[in-house]
């Protein structure tokens, strides 16, 4: 999931929207209850 973060076209939009933001963005980290997580494709 992380690996979209280091891609060119994340950092233009990164940039270009940071004014655009009432707060700066942040992220929550969930725990997976279903399915679990070794059901998953990805």
């Amino acid at each position: 999931p992380v690996a979209h973060k280091e891609t060119a076209h994340y950092a233009k939009w990164r940039d270009t929207v940071a004014d655009m933001m009432a707060v700066p963005r942040s992220s929550i980290k969930f725990e997976t209850l279903y399915p679990e997580n070794d059901r998953w494709d990805s």
